[in-house]
């Protein structure tokens, strides 16, 4: 592993997530890069990138600045991926060629479809994945606030080859402050966020609502329930690699996350106008076509897939509750 003032990153993102994995990175050494928009950057150009919340104070300054692509000099051993998954094929098609020979891209992005979309730009064994664990807002140009801290972040790679920079990667994140481990099933991952993701997030933004509120009254309860089983359906269909199957284990685990958690991360991207919400939709439906697994009744207590299973389907992302909010 080269020296830590030999290491150059680049936060492709450089909002909430990508800011604060930035700092950390620059504080423990590393030369970093942020692309981000130019308010964010100048902010932090005048008095540093500054930090407070659960993971600490901190003020951190000397990075490298672009508000464009065409203006990010590499090589770089690591390019961090902190977009949303809309516009990950957008952001990282011009930034491929800074990345150095053996470097990696590490994409930090909820749900599914992305990593078949990066393996197709960069390969996979210089590939890079991890569900977003840890939740952060930007309360003013140049500055973070660490909010939610759920459990170590988990990086892993579609290819077996690419387990080695997982486990180098985890380490070096581990290092600067962000508790982070390599894993060689990160697909089970992925599905884990997806699973606590699609009840809360999509049920949030319909009624305006935090996440807490949800855990609170019986019938969101259910509805998050039923939509959890949908998906489980879905993804043993598609021979999803799950973490576990039982469909009341689910409810009972992320519900006590639910009710400490005032997050509302769905309902801030419909308020900005953001294309999340019809994104997951069409995912939503090219996997049910694949899997098979029909959309229930309101009033159907199991859901019913068709098909054989099959391991050779590409996982994708299903955002059930939005796609049947909006066509009803």
């Amino acid at each position: 592993m080269p020296a830590a003032h030999d290491v150059r990153i680049l936060i492709a993102g450089a909002g909430a997530l990508g800011s604060l994995y930035g700092a950390f990175l620059r504080r423990a050494g590393h030369r970093v890069t942020l692309l981000g928009r130019a308010e964010h950057l100048e902010a932090i150009r005048a008095r540093g990138l500054e930090v407070d919340g659960l993971f600490g104070d901190a003020t951190v300054a000397g990075f490298e600045l672009a508000t464009r692509a065409a203006d990010v000099v590499g090589p770089f051993d690591l390019i961090l991926l902190a977009v949303k998954s809309h516009a990950v094929e957008s952001t990282v098609r011009p930034l491929v060629r800074a990345l150095a020979a053996n470097g990696r891209l590490l994409a930090l992005q909820n749900g599914l479809g992305h990593v078949e979309a990066l393996t197709a730009l960069v390969g996979a064994e210089r590939l890079l994945a991890a569900p977003v664990l840890i939740g952060a807002t930007v309360p003013a140009p140049g500055r973070v606030r660490v909010t939610v801290y759920a459990k170590p972040v988990k990086i892993g790679s579609p290819s077996p080859l690419g387990l080695e920079g997982a486990r180098r990667w985890a380490e070096t994140l581990g290092a600067a402050g962000i508790p982070s481990e390599p894993t060689d099933r990160l697909f089970a991952f992925l599905w884990e966020k997806m699973l606590y993701n699609l009840p809360l997030n999509a049920l949030g933004a319909i009624l305006r609502v935090p996440y807490g509120a949800l855990a609170e009254r019986a019938e969101s309860r259910r509805i998050m329930d039923e939509v959890i089983g949908e998906a489980l359906a879905i993804a043993l269909a598609d021979g999803a690699d799950l973490l576990w199957t039982d469909r009341g284990r689910l409810p009972r685990s992320f519900l006590r996350h639910a009710a400490a958690s005032d997050r509302r991360a769905s309902l801030v991207d419909v308020a900005r106008s953001r294309e999340r919400a019809p994104y997951r939709n069409r995912r939503a439906q090219r996997l049910r076509r694949a899997a098979r697994v029909r959309a229930r009744p309101a009033d159907s207590r199991e859901p019913r897939a068709h098909g054989p299973r099959s391991r050779d389907r590409e996982p994708r992302a299903p955002a059930l509750l939005i796609d049947r909010q909006s066509s009803s």
